[in-house]
Order: structure tokens, then C-alpha cells, then sequence
């Protein structure tokens, strides 16, 4: 098998190259077993016909011309097999592929071409084949889609699916250019997909074989019920899927969907054969009730020729309900009034056998995600032959059809085929056993957790049964409790979860509801337990409490049926509002805060109030109704002015109680409450819970949570230098304690001058190594977030001075995550990236960004650096240069180059992850990350632009740090520590220094002083292998060698940068 033209599509077959090109292994096992594969064909096409099926009974005489065409690459695999397959059917002449190929290529066409109607007929013409064979193994085709085509399986057609990537088989009539097959193939092996196609194509060659004035083409129009209940919907839509699949199992009736049938119709361009099959073509519409006596049926149908507009109506009636005589009745009457030669149709005897079909379709049609028709033809199967396990696969079915839109956030269609099959499920499983006593119970409280639809005709029935045997067995466990109030409690509590299923109706519901609290309560006080929340059945109490009360609240909002909804509203709020038990006073306050806004949010304030009282012996044991409500009350209460209440609840508390602990316990809420509070005001706040902080202190001595006060005391001041509301205290750090050669150098403060208020938060620290630096502004350049403002503002530090000096207007964008904000240098402009597509230039007084429409290869920036002339970038995949003066875009190296034109050119992923210029020694310094095997880019390279040439210095994953005279590495290798000389690019190890103990830190900052390493874990390495952590220090953030030492960090409460340099 050779491969000529994969943009032509066209592919040339050699039997002799068969098995050592196209085929993978496991198709050549499966070709070595092809034998037993046609085999199983023969018996699906035996089984077939013993379903009493009339294609079987039709067997072919005339000699048909067809042509197997593979429409992709990977379908060539079952197009082979096919072939084999087929070249052994009698009455079966195949193309040759030596004359596809040549009339293809006379045509200018490739294989998928053929889908179009006009370029189809134009190759039937030329090869005089009777049916062309589609094969295309991946997928949806986009032509196909649109072409005039139908789909003879009821419910298995081939239309796009977002979620599928399976492939199709179409069989087209080269005479009438009808489409006899279309087919999804099942994602599974090529045996699975041959047998699937062979049943369909023993059928279509029974199509093909009879003369095209013989064929009758017809249209089913879903059955309707004429009755307007819903009691035969489920009926009528299983009917319709049998009586299109009957009359699609008869060679002389090709059955279409409705809008193929219409488009054929209003096809202009046609004459002679294909006229005189389009005038007989047929719309049968089928209207369905129930005879007087419920045990037969009447049938009418309507047979409509919409070209010649002609209509005749059969009317019948059969003396039964069974779903398949009702078929057979239908599928004789239509084939007597259109075929000449009606054929009797004969049912199974073993509905099973029928119903075995459907499942067979349901699980190609599960293969290829068409979710929607697999639960449909699930339906079907579980009409002819209902077991519980069809029930419960056709439930599967629609549940997954139901997921493909919730998993995309779209609303699923109505599913009333789900609704009823759903109904069923319930009356077979869930019907209570009496004689088993507690099943009664068990059997409501699982119908409890998924009922059907409220007032339907299903919903009652079940209801009614479940209602009254549970209602019973309540009654029965009642009086054998009637000693032990605790039992009771819990059988009381358990029937009020069921309230909404034991109650005969929603008025009826209103007036048990009053009753059956009452009895609880009672049963509460003579068990003795606590209304605390800390008990268990309790809290069980009030979570069910506001599960019935918030439904019942929705139920009188919404429930227009409901009689007298303004009578039951007034009585149930008196009933409420008499109420002392805290678990319906707790319930009645989750309800009223349920709206948002007024007395919700007051209702909100309330459930806070009472809930520090009720959980308050309970303050180290976090209940369910704790963490449900308390957390969402105090948001409510938090976005409003009533914050300032609770504020003022929570402090009176603590003060009366004099009691630290008291005020401790709401420590988080009160953090939260200052956050909220405005700015102008915030200054008040921290003064009154100061105040109150200073009273309880002086107060209870002896408590144990005076830590505890201390660290919220910390916390309010650190919310108002956050705020700029007062100055922080810098924090003092200091090397004198430390011993070895810590005490060398000494760690100073650099306090920026006149910081900007704008500024919220510094993302990005750089260090411009140009010789004028200092005269455009400092070193230092910094990238801050605004406060309340999209954008970043970059400005220079003096860190002699601590002045700071803005650089151009503000930016737009974000940091990337794990990038920061790359920036590099020019002589007359700053450049920056932000999450923001492209790169920004930075010139005084304007800023300009350039993106992919600029004509730049990429908007993914990772590194840019400045060399001589221009701006070098390294993008995801690609290195490149933007010249200012022309404006324009070299590409010097992309993983996407099919012919590799350097060393880091081509060969898949990479990320360069420093970029570094030297213009002292006309190179640029470049540490790449390689994502593509074997991964021969990894390490620190040297570029020199003039002559295009690439040097691998170091392998592995390599960290540079700038030093006098070259570059310290920290790699992935061992020794991990190396140094290269930047003037000759030579490699030295130094092995003699120890290495990181954290796995990660070959990404984290080091710099080099003298012969000192220091991380930014505030660890210092010496050249004898020994190592020193700094003690009042933890990590150092941003750690950048600026001069003779280096910054450490940077406050950002104090606005103060650390200094760290040799005394």
C-alpha cells in the first residue's frame, strides 16, 4: 500500500505492499485474523435475517458496480478490510483503485471531494459505478454536512458532534444520488467497525440490486398521540423508531428524515428515473389513541406527496396494545398502499430478539458520543423487552446526554422521555415492601431525595403508595417507642425529613407541619437534651428545620396552584412568630435572610446575634450550621452599614463579660469588619476596638489569650499601614549576631523618597547594568501595581539617594504568572511585557505596544534584552529582534522551522529563560529550557549575532548570575556551582562549595560577593564546602548584586529597600 499525494488526497494501492506500509501491528494481527472476522460477519447477517427481516428474503441477481474510497488517511486501514470483505459477496463488482486513482486525477479531485454531488456524479459517470463508499475515519465532514444526503438507520445519523472524533460510512446511489447508508463508526478496533457496516451494507446491496423504479422513498413524521394526556408519549416515540427501522429493513423503501426528504423534493435539476422516484416519494404521518375499551388501539395515517401534493389517509384499528403488533399493523398498511408487490411483515417471536438490535445500535451510538440517539434507541429496547436493566441503561443514556450540556454551561433540552422512563424506575424499585417493615420508610426517604415532578400523574401514584405504608409504619414504631423519649425524638425527627412526601397534599402539608413540630419539641424537653448545636441530633433538628422552612417559602412564592396561599402564609407566620425553640427560631431567621437587601440583611444581623450565644460554650468545636450560615451571615451583614452594629454587638459583649477570650473568638470577623470599612473611616474603628483591646487587658489579667490579643492588635495596625492611614515600624534587621563570615559584611536600610500613593504593591525588581544609568535615574528600576487603576507604573530608584523617578506613563496589563514583568534597556526608551498581547515601549510622555498585527512572530513574551542597535526577545518557542528604526521583525530561531537553520532552531519546544547582552564581549548570554526530547538544548549558551553562530557552554538546567568578569552558574549537573569567563566562554567547576538541600532552589536568586555565595534563602556558601544561615532573616525576595553588594529585599510597609554589603 503506497502513500502518493497527501495534498491530493489521492492514494495508490499495491496488494503485494499491503501489510508492511499502512498497517500498524495491531492491524496486522487483526488482518491475519480476517478469516474469523468475515466469519462473524456471516453470522450477524444469518441472525439478521432470522429476525425476520424481508431484506434476507430478497437476494440480490443483478450484478452492482461498486466503489470503496477512503477519504482520509486513517480510515485506509477498514477500507482495505472492507474490500476483502466485499470482493467475496456475489453479484458484487468492485472498482479497481488503479481506475479511482486515475479518474480522480482526471478530475483534479482528492477522495474527500466526492461528497459534493456535482464532482460525484461527474466520477460515476466516468467509472460507471452503481455506489460509491465513503470511508472516513475521522470524523464530521464538513462538505458532507452539507450535502443533499440521508440517513436510512432511524436515529443513527452522522451529523457533527463536538464531542465525537469518530469516523463515518456513507453508500450513495450513483443513480438516484440517494445516500443509503451514513453511519458513525464506533471508536473501537477495525473488527468492531466491520461488523458494525457489514449488516448496513447486506441491506443496501438488497437496494441496490432492484431497478430505481422500484425504490420508494419516504419520510416518517414522529407519531403523535391524538389523546392530550401524556399517557402515550413514551409509546408513540418508541413506535416511531420501529416503524422507521421495519420499513428500513425492506430493499424497496428508503427511509429518510424529514428535511432530507424535502430537500431531494426541491432539487430543480432533475429528470427521467430520478423524477419519477422523487413524484413517488411519500410523508407518512401517523396520529395514535387508545380504542373505548383501553385494550385496542386506532391508527391513522397519513401518506402525503408533497411534489404532487396528492394525500391519502389509512385508518385501522388493532385489536391490541403490544407496541410491535401496533408496528406490523402500521409498517402493512403503508407497504400495501406504495409498494406493487407488498411484502408480509413478520414479527419475532422473542421480543428480546428485536430488542437485542436496539442495543446494539445504542452501543455504536455510545461509542461516538451521540449520546442523544443512543438514549433514544435505548428506549426502544427497553419497549420491546422491559427489564430493569434496559430501564437503567436508558437512564445512563440520558443522563450523559444531559451532561454534554452542562459540562459545555449550556441548558439541556426538555428530556420528557427521561422524566417518564425515570417514573418507571421509581414504581419498579422503590415500590415499598409492607411485609418488610422498615423498607416503607427507606423505600420514601430515597423517592424524598429524588422526586419526579410535582402534580404529575406519576408524582401521585408513587406518592400515594410510599405515603400511606410509610405513614403506618410511623404510626407502629410511635407506639413502640412510647417509653423511651429519646427514640422517639429520632423517629419524630425522621418523619419531619419526609414531610413533603407523607403529606397528602401541599394545603394538607400546612396544617401537619404546626402539629408535627410541636410533637418533636415535646419529645426534645422529655428526653432532656439540650437546645445546644453541639448535640448531634439536634443540629439535626435545626438543619431540618431550615430545609423544610426555606422550601415552604419558596413553595407559597411559587406555587400558583396553591389554594388560599395568602390564608396559609398568615397562619404559618403566626405559628412562626410564637415560636421559642431556638432551632425553628434559627430556621426562621435562615429564611427571612434568604433575599437580598432590607429585612434580609436584618434577618442576617439577628441569625449572627443569636449564634454567639448559642455556639458560645461550643467555641472549639465548629458545627455543620456553624460553618454552613454563620460564614455567609456575616458576609451579608459585612457589605452593609449594619457591619457597624455587629461591630458594636461584639465589643458591648466582651466588655460586659470582661472576658479577653470573648473578644479573641470573633478576632477573624473583626479583621474583616475593619477591611470593609471605608478609608475615611477606618481610623475610628481601630481606635474603638483599641480601646476595647486596652480595657479587657487591663481587666482580666489571669486570661490566656492576652498572646492571642497581642497578635490581633498587630493585625489592626498592619491594616492601617496597608492603608497608609499610619506609618509602620521598620523592621530591624541585623548580622551582628551571626557568627562566620556573616560578620563581614552589615545589612543598612534605604528608605525611598516621597513614595507614591498610587502605588499598591512592587512586582518586578530590575537592574539596568548601562554605564549612564545613574544619570537617567538610578539603577534600580521597579514595576508597581495601582491602587484601584489596570495598569503598572515602572520608575528608577537612586539608591544613594532613594529618589525615585518615573518612567514614561503608566502601562497597560498584568504580570504573567512565573514571569514577572520583563524588561529591557535602551538607549532612548524602556521596554516591558505584560500579561497584555505583544510588548510596550516606554518613552517620556508616550507609550506604544506592538503585537502579532505589528507584524511581531508572537504575543507570548518571556525574556527581552537590549544589544547594540536593537531589541532582542525571546518568545514561547522563538528568539527574534525588533529594530526601532526600521520597525520590522527578524525571526532567528522558531520551534515550528521545519528545516533547522541553527543549533536551537527547530526541533520542538523550547523556552529561553535568561537573556542576557554583553556588548563588551559582542555576544548575548542565553540559559534555554529544551521541552522537546532527547533535550540537547538544555544549558547556558553564548550567541554572537554578527556571525549567526551558537556555543553550548554548560547542559542541563542552568541559572546565571552576572559577577565581575563573568558568570556564576547554578545547575541541575553535578557539581551544581560553575563560573564562566565571559570573555573566552570558558567553563570552570567549583566543586568545593556545597550544594542546596531544597530540590528547587536552582530557580531561586544567589549572587556572588568576593568568594561568598548567597541565596536567597539567607544562606551563605564559602569555597571549604561549609555553609551559614543569617538568624533574623528567613528569605531575601528580590536579591539583585547592585555595585559592591546587593539588595535583599524590599519593605513594601515602610517603603525601605535592604542593603547588604562587605564593612
Amino acid at each position: 500500500m503506497k502513500r502518493i499525494d497527501q495534498n491530493s488526497g489521492v492514494m495508490l494501492f499495491q496488494q503485494d505492499q499491503f501489510k508492511r506500509s499502512h498497517l500498524h501491528r495491531r492491524d496486522l494481527r487483526i488482518w491475519r485474523r480476517l478469516t474469523a472476522c468475515l466469519m462473524l460477519v456471516g453470522f450477524a447477517v444469518t441472525a439478521r435475517s432470522q429476525e425476520g427481516g424481508s431484506a434476507a428474503e430478497t437476494q440480490p441477481s443483478a450484478v452492482t458496480r461498486w466503489a470503496i474510497i477512503a477519504t482520509s488517511e486513517s480510515a485506509i486501514p477498514l477500507a482495505d478490510l472492507l474490500t476483502a470483505d466485499l470482493s467475496k459477496w456475489q453479484n458484487i463488482e468492485l472498482v479497481e483503485r488503479d481506475q479511482i486513482q486515475l479518474v480522480l486525477q482526471e478530475l483534479d479531485l482528492n477522495a474527500s471531494g466526492l461528497v459534493d454531488v456535482e464532482h460525484r456524479t461527474q466520477f460515476v459517470e466516468l467509472t460507471g459505478a452503481d455506489a460509491l463508499v465513503l470511508i472516513d475515519a475521522g470524523g464530521d465532514d464538513r462538505k458532507g454536512a452539507a450535502d443533499n444526503s440521508h440517513n436510512p438507520l432511524p436515529g443513527v445519523s452522522a451529523r457533527a458532534n463536538p464531542l465525537s472524533k469518530n469516523g463515518r460510512l456513507r453508500l450513495v446511489d450513483a443513480r438516484t444520488s440517494v445516500r443509503l447508508v451514513d453511519t458513525v463508526l464506533p471508536s473501537t478496533d477495525l473488527e468492531s467497525q466491520l461488523a458494525s457496516v457489514s449488516e448496513q451494507l447486506e441491506k443496501a446491496r438488497g437496494t441496490l440490486s432492484l431497478s430505481p423504479d422500484r425504490l420508494r422513498l419516504i419520510g416518517v413524521i414522529s407519531i403523535k398521540s391524538e389523546e392530550p394526556g401524556e399517557q402515550l408519549e413514551a409509546f408513540c416515540q418508541s413506535l416511531t423508531k420501529l416503524v422507521e427501522f421495519q420499513l428500513h429493513r425492506l430493499p424497496e423503501f428508503v427511509v429518510l428524515e424529514r428535511t432530507d426528504l424535502m430537500r431531494l423534493i426541491d432539487e430543480k435539476n432533475v429528470s427521467g428515473k430520478e423524477l419519477e422516484i422523487l413524484s413517488a416519494a411519500r410523508l407518512l404521518e401517523t396520529g395514535l389513541r387508545r380504542a373505548t375499551d383501553g385494550n385496542a388501539m386506532e391508527v391513522t395515517c397519513r401518506l402525503v406527496s408533497p411534489r404532487r401534493g396528492q394525500r391519502e389517509t389509512i385508518r385501522l384499528s388493532v385489536g391490541s396494545s403490544d407496541i410491535r403488533r401496533v408496528r406490523d399493523a402500521i409498517v402493512q398498511a403503508v407497504t400495501s398502499e406504495l409498494s406493487d408487490r407488498p411484502t408480509e411483515i413478520r414479527a419475532p417471536l422473542d421480543p428480546s430478539v428485536e430488542a437485542e438490535v436496539f442495543d446494539r445500535r445504542r452501543q455504536w451510538l455510545h461509542s461516538a458520543y451521540r449520546f442523544d440517539d443512543a438514549a433514544e434507541m435505548a428506549e426502544v429496547a427497553y419497549a420491546l423487552d422491559p427489564t430493569i436493566d434496559r430501564l437503567k441503561t436508558a437512564l445512563q443514556e440520558y443522563r450523559l446526554w444531559k451532561h454534554t450540556y452542562t459540562n459545555r454551561s449550556k441548558r439541556p433540552p426538555e428530556m420528557s422521555g427521561y422524566d417518564r422512563l425515570l417514573a418507571d424506575y421509581n414504581q419498579r424499585t422503590l415500590r415499598p415492601k409492607l411485609r418488610e417493615g422498615q423498607n416503607a420508610i427507606s423505600a420514601i426517604r430515597a423517592y424524598a431525595m429524588r422526586p419526579l415532578k410535582r402534580g404529575t400523574e406519576a408524582d401521585y401514584r408513587l406518592r400515594e403508595q410510599h405515603r400511606v405504608a410509610a405513614l403506618t409504619l410511623f404510626e407502629k414504631r410511635l407506639a413502640e417507642v412510647s417509653d423511651d423519649p429519646i427514640r422517639k425524638f429520632a423517629i419524630l425527627l425522621e418523619r419531619l425529613e419526609i414531610a413533603f412526601v407523607l403529606a397528602p397534599s401541599d394545603q394538607e402539608l400546612f396544617v401537619l407541619l404546626p402539629k408535627w413540630i410541636d410533637q418533636i419539641i415535646q419529645a426534645r424537653k422529655d428526653a432532656g437534651l439540650p437546645e445546644s448545636v453541639s448535640d448531634r441530633s439536634y443540629e439535626r433538628f435545626v438543619m431540618s428545620a431550615i430545609r423544610l422552612l426555606t422550601r415552604l417559602d419558596y413553595m407559597m412564592r411559587s406555587d400558583d396552584q396553591l389554594k388560599n396561599a395568602a390564608s396559609l402564609r398568615n397562619q404559618w407566620s403566626d405559628y412562626l412568630s410564637r415560636q421559642q425553640e431556638l432551632a425553628i427560631v434559627a430556621a426562621d431567621l435562615v429564611r427571612r435572610s434568604q433575599p437580598r437587601g432590607g429585612d434580609g440583611d436584618v434577618a442576617a444581623l439577628k441569625l449572627l446575634d443569636l449564634m454567639r450565644d448559642w455556639v458560645a460554650a461550643n467555641a472549639n468545636t465548629q458545627t455543620v450550621f456553624e460553618m454552613k450560615y454563620r460564614r455567609s451571615a456575616f458576609t451579608r451583614v459585612n457589605r452593609t452599614p449594619l457591619r457597624k452594629k455587629y461591630l458594636e454587638i461584639i465589643l458591648s459583649r466582651a466588655e460586659s463579660q470582661k472576658d479577653v477570650g470573648e473578644l479573641v473568638r470573633d478576632a477573624a470577623h473583626l479583621q474583616s469588619i475593619l477591611s470593609a470599612t471605608p478609608t475615611n473611616e477606618k481610623l475610628a474603628v481601630a481606635a474603638r476596638i483599641g480601646q476595647t483591646m486596652d480595657r479587657l487587658a487591663e481587666e482580666d489579667q489571669t486570661s490566656d489569650d492576652h498572646e492571642a490579643l497581642a497578635n490581633l492588635r498587630r493585625q489592626v495596625k498592619d491594616q492601617l499601614v496597608r492603608s497608609r492611614l499610619i506609618q509602620a515600624d521598620p523592621p530591624k534587621y541585623s548580622l551582628d549576631n551571626d557568627v562566620g563570615p556573616w560578620q563581614e559584611y552589615f545589612i543598612r536600610p534605604i528608605s525611598l523618597a516621597d513614595p507614591d500613593p498610587k502605588h499598591a504593591q512592587m512586582l518586578t525588581m530590575y537592574v539596568d547594568r548601562r554605564d549612564d544609568a545613574r544619570q537617567r535615574g538610578g539603577r534600580v528600576l521597579m514595576a508597581w501595581s495601582l491602587r484601584g487603576t489596570p495598569g503598572l507604573s515602572i520608575e528608577r530608584i537612586d539608591l544613594e539617594t532613594g529618589k525615585s523617578t518615573a518612567v514614561g506613563p503608566v502601562i497597560p496589563g498584568y504580570p504573567r504568572s512565573f514571569r514577572g514583568v520583563p524588561l529591557a534597556i535602551g538607549p532612548d526608551a524602556v521596554y516591558a511585557a505584560t500579561k497584555t498581547p505583544g510588548f510596550t515601549i516606554i518613552k517620556e510622555g508616550s507609550i506604544e505596544t506592538l503585537t502579532e498585527a505589528d507584524g511581531a512572530p508572537s504575543n507570548d513574551v518571556f525574556k527581552m534584552a537590549w544589544y547594540k542597535d536593537r531589541l532582542y526577545i525571546a518568545y514561547a518557542d522563538a528568539l527574534a529582534t525588533f529594530d526601532p528604526v526600521t520597525r520590522r521583525f527578524t525571526l532567528l530561531a522558531s520551534s515550528m522551522s521545519v528545516e533547522p537553520r541553527n543549533l536551537i532552531d527547530g526541533r520542538g519546544s523550547f523556552f529561553i529563560r535568561y537573556l542576557i547582552p554583553d556588548e563588551a564581549n559582542d555576544c548575548l548570554w542565553l540559559s534555554i529550557q529544551d521541552n522537546a526530547l532527547p533535550r540537547d538544548r538544555n544549558g547556558f549558551w553564548r550567541f554572537k549575532p554578527e556571525s549567526n553562530e551558537y556555543t553550548k557552554i554548560s547542559g542541563s538546567h542552568v541559572a546565571p548570575h552576572w559577577i565581575d568578569g563573568g558568570f556564576l552558574l547554578h545547575r541541575s549537573a553535578t557539581p551544581p556551582w560553575a563560573h564562566v569567563d565571559r570573555a573566552t566562554g570558558e567553563l570552570t567547576e567549583l566543586g568545593n562549595y556545597s550544594c542546596w538541600s531544597n530540590p528547587s532552589s536552582a530557580w531561586q536568586e544567589f549572587v556572588m560577593l568576593g568568594e561568598h555565595i548567597l541565596t536567597s534563602r539567607c544562606l551563605l556558601f564559602t569555597p571549604d564546602g561549609q555553609q551559614f544561615k543569617a538568624s533574623t532573616m528567613t528569605k531575601w525576595p528580590h536579591l539583585h548584586r547592585v555595585g559592591t553588594g546587593c539588595i535583599t529585599q524590599f519593605d513594601g510597609k515602610t517603603n525601605t529597600l535592604w542593603y547588604l554589603q562587605p564593612k
